[in-house]
């Protein structure tokens, strides 16, 4: 195994976690598989660090460089910290009512499953990629907030869907706009949508495409990060999220 294969590797550990929690039974067994599948997040990111000041390192439409490190670093602390907190969490929860047993392993999925979208967000060396894992947080973040299944929580599930699905939206069309633009300059269409072969030819892509995509782009994944005026699903989503969800939606979505 290369150092160049731990960057698809990386997001497969909460991928293949989700899977074996669907099937798991026991809330002590959910906890240790949660627990694990973050430390192995974690260590992961830290080879990789370790790795990349070297060169950067990539497998197929992935990618980890500099600029990526610190992302893939928060994320595995977060993911740690959540899932340490989330045994006494869950606990309470199902001690008070809050969640039921029977849907603990529908929970611990889904946190993994939201951990996997953004690694792969992060590690995304293609256009189309980023923006499929970048809608894959969303999906996967919207059922969490909606988790409980009272009316506000449902009703803040729905907003954050719909607003951002509508940047989600917006992003595509930025997307679709420097693809173009960097297939025009490069001449090889399959390239084009490469983050790293764009970077090579920046100073050839036509700039009036590429300022109304940037404004594009900035709207739509602005939405989807919260940042103000298109901010208007985050109280609600927070606020009724579990909290180890809101916890990782602070600081890493």
């Amino acid at each position: 195994m290369t150092a160049d294969d731990l960057v698809w590797i990386l997001p497969l550990i909460p991928a293949v976690a989700a899977l074996a929690m669907l099937a798991a039974r026991g809330r002590a067994t959910l906890v240790w598989l949660d627990l694990l599948a973050s430390l192995g997040v974690l260590t992961l990111a830290l080879v990789i660090a370790g790795e990349v000041p070297s060169r950067p390192i990539a497998a197929g439409p992935l990618r980890a460089d500099s600029l990526a490190i610190p992302f893939l670093l928060l994320i595995g602390f977060l993911a740690v910290a959540t899932s340490i907190y989330s045994n006494g969490w869950v606990r309470h929860e199902v001690a008070h009512g809050g969640m039921k047993a029977s849907s603990l392993r529908y929970y611990h999925a889904l946190v993994q499953a939201f951990i996997a979208t953004m690694l792969v967000t992060v590690l995304a060396d293609n256009l189309g990629i980023l923006w499929t894992a970048m809608e894959g947080t969303t999906i996967t973040s919207a059922v969490l907030v909606g988790f409980h299944g009272d009316r506000r929580g449902l009703e803040a599930a729905w907003k954050y869907i719909i607003v951002t699905t509508i940047g989600i939206s917006f992003g595509l069309f930025g997307t679709i706009l420097i693809y173009a633009a960097a297939a025009h300059a490069h001449g090889a269409i399959s390239d084009a949508m490469s983050w790293s072969e764009i970077n090579t030819i920046a100073s050839r892509l036509d700039p009036g495409i590429v300022r109304i995509g940037f404004i594009f782009v900035m709207v739509g994944y602005g939405t989807k990060a919260g940042l103000a005026p298109m901010h208007m699903w985050l109280p609600d989503a927070h606020s009724q999220a579990p909290t180890p969800v809101s916890a990782l939606l602070s600081g890493a979505s």
